[in-house]
């Protein structure tokens, strides 16, 4: 049975960064100091989708999505698909996919792609 769930608010995030603060990640340019956290308060969006395709597929995906009140155009973004397959009784494998987008992060899109297979059996 597959699943949708979605929700839509208001939100405050907190970011703490001690090692790349001066870098953007929490730094305000327009003050001479360098800031290690930073508090925004905005809007956020989580979308999660989760289907079984088959007895052996398995398919889940998220997306997040946060913007500031103040740059209500610039939207964070975070997409995480992942697909799961018991190939057989003892073997899965695992292949995720995550897309980010944080300007002030980077101005360009950051993608992980991870493959995994994993063995398992039960002693008892």
């Amino acid at each position: 049975k597959p699943s949708f769930r979605t929700r839509i608010g208001i939100a405050v995030r907190e970011i703490i960064s001690n090692n790349f603060a001066e870098v953007g990640y929490t730094d305000n340019p327009d003050t001479p100091e360098i800031e290690k956290y930073k508090i925004e308060t905005g809007m956020t969006s989580v979308t999660a989708f989760y289907k079984k395709i088959g007895e052996n597929l398995l398919v889940d995906s998220k997306l997040e999505m946060f913007s500031t009140l103040d740059e209500i155009r610039n939207i964070d973004i975070k997409f995480e698909n992942t697909i799961t397959a018991q190939v057989s009784k003892y073997i899965g494998v695992k292949f995720e996919v995550l897309i980010y987008y944080d300007e002030d992060v980077s101005r360009t899109f950051q993608i992980k792609q991870t493959l995994g297979i994993g063995f398992s059996y039960n002693l008892f």
